[in-house]
């Protein structure tokens, strides 16, 4: 994960794929775009809306630590997080609307469920991904059951709106992987979320009368949006339209002649003045073969086909570059060469029968170092754990674990993460601070239990030295009284001091504190993370 730190020059554009149908290669075109844009410098967030059927991180499996998402958060549990917050939120009705007192969308930011992409483009570029949420058996349930209504009611819109406005500070571009059809989610992805619509079809009449009906009506959408003085929902009104041919096939000619040209009457009031004037150019530009080596894998086109002189116009990977260039603006955009041992090597982490590269078999070891990518993945699982645990102090990163984690890998955080580093960094000064009143409530029990022997020589009654044959005195009670309470208190003041301070780990309850105290250096030490998941299933 990456700590979203620096600004672009200026605000950057959001790009939603849409198709009316599945099957079109749409999560294949917008992962190749989003790697020719990266590749030339510039940043970029990928999203992936298709709830329904998730997707688009395999495109990127050989980068990500968690390959299979099945760790890591994403735009559902986002959506999840704010509605149980507006839940929670006293509710009074005004007039026909609900007001959720004491409760702000700005509690969930998107920006916390951002992972990155491990691959050094040059420049400034890099790629970043919001997958669709957590993969899992409850999954689809929290897809099916959630309610949109209720999500816009208490603020959604306004999450959106403050998400799209600070990502566009942050990125060149943010591309959008939409749900097909008719629904809601492709209704925010169309119409709410983009400045540039690539609305990708295959050559049939379904798809085509359907992607074409779709564009008319975010046209009036949008126009109807304007002329009611409702743009501030829209950040710029006017929406340009990216309509691509997917999938073609030569095999029948005549059949394919005459899907082109419904395809390009069809669509032809959706094009841009300026591609309109030449029409014939933008269709050559915005077609993609079908390619049968890309049809049992999720692999990216930048490495599947070679960059360098071997290459050729006919390849993906060339019709990709050229999409991208009309889509983008960046006429001079093309894929850098890869060296061919690094390129063939990330052709074979793709294939199906490949080992996940980023260490889902994982085994156990004695140095957490023995692998970094499992290090790596341990770390993120384990603050999976202690989030999901109520941040529970024995969940925190390990003195270990800490001193093993790089400068590189603390840059890959997002917010989320750093959060969690930060709080695992306040775990050891809690214990150093619990020590020194350890030692205080140690020396108070050993003042409290020697009075009898030191009392009569420091108090001698009636002012005479009474020594008595045994060496004790009985000490009157009130005073025992006195130093017990004001001992107490004292130490009482010190812990309640130390809990209600801020330089504590998140989460951390009073019960902890007491442990650290009383027990002092023979608490138990926060073990790693391959300790707690032997235990877990040993239990």
């Amino acid at each position: 994960m990456v700590a979203i730190s620096s600004s672009v020059d200026k605000p950057g554009s959001f790009v939603t794929f849409y198709s009316y149908k599945g099957g079109t290669g749409r999560s294949m075109l917008l992962a190749n775009m989003a790697w020719l844009l990266a590749a030339n410098g510039k940043k970029v967030l990928v999203m992936d809306w298709d709830l329904e059927a998730p997707g688009l991180h395999r495109y990127f499996k050989p980068f990500l630590v968690d390959s299979d998402m099945v760790e890591t958060d994403g735009l559902i549990d986002a959506f999840w997080a704010l509605t149980t917050r507006g839940m929670s939120a006293d509710r009074t009705r005004v007039g026909n609307a609900l007001d959720y007192e004491g409760f702000s969308a700005d509690s969930v930011d998107l920006e916390d469920f951002i992972t990155p992409i491990d691959w050094s483009f040059s420049g400034a570029g890099r790629i970043d991904l919001i997958a669709a949420g957590r993969q899992g058996t409850s999954y689809s349930e929290r897809v099916n059951t959630f309610d949109w209504k209720h999500f816009y009611q208490i603020g959604g819109g306004r999450l959106l709106e403050r998400a799209k406005e600070s990502l566009a500070n942050q990125y060149h571009f943010v591309l959008i992987d939409s749900r097909t059809g008719v629904s809601d989610t492709s209704g925010i992805c169309t119409m709410q979320m983009p400045d540039i619509l690539v609305a990708c079809l295959t050559l049939n009449r379904q798809s085509i009368q359907g992607v074409a009906a779709i564009l008319a009506s975010i046209q009036a959408w949008r126009s109807a949006a304007a002329q009611n003085r409702q743009a501030s929902t829209v950040q710029h009104a006017e929406l340009r339209m990216f309509p691509v041919a997917t999938r073609i096939e030569n095999s029948e000619k005549d059949k394919l002649e005459a899907a082109r040209k419904l395809a390009r009457e069809t669509l032809k009031p959706f094009l841009d003045p300026s591609d309109a004037e030449d029409p014939r150019k933008y269709w050559d530009d915005m077609e993609v073969t079908y390619q049968p080596f890309y049809a049992y894998e999720e692999i990216l086109a930048t490495f599947g086909d070679p960059a360098d002189a071997a290459g050729s116009e006919k390849t993906l990977l060339s019709q990709m570059e050229k999409i991208a260039r009309r889509v983008s603006a960046m006429p001079n955009l093309s894929m850098p060469q890869i060296p061919e041992t690094d390129r063939q090597r990330i052709v074979d982490e793709y294939s199906l029968g490949a080992k996940n590269a980023r260490g889902a078999d994982m085994q156990t070891r004695e140095d957490p170092r023995d692998s970094d990518v499992e290090f790596e993945r341990d770390i993120y699982a384990k603050e999976v754990l202690w989030r999901n645990n109520g941040f529970r102090h024995e969940h925190l990163l390990s003195q270990r674990e800490m001193q093993l984690i790089t400068q590189s890998e603390r840059e890959k955080f997002n917010r989320q993460m750093f959060f969690y580093f930060t709080n695992s960094q306040l775990a050891p000064k809690l214990r150093e601070r619990a020590l020194v009143i350890f030692l205080l409530i140690w020396a108070a029990i050993l003042i409290l239990a020697t009075i009898p022997v030191w009392y009569p020589f420091a108090f001698p009654p009636s002012g005479e030295q009474v020594i008595y044959a045994t060496g004790y005195a009985v000490v009157p009670a009130r005073y025992l009284m006195i130093m017990f309470i004001g001992a107490a208190a004292i130490l009482s003041a010190f812990i309640v001091g130390i809990y209600r301070s801020p330089e504590k780990p998140y989460g951390t309850s009073l019960a902890i504190v007491l442990r650290l105290c009383f027990l002092g250096p023979f608490a138990p030490e926060i073990r790693d993370y391959r300790f707690i998941e032997q235990a877990t299933s040993r239990a």
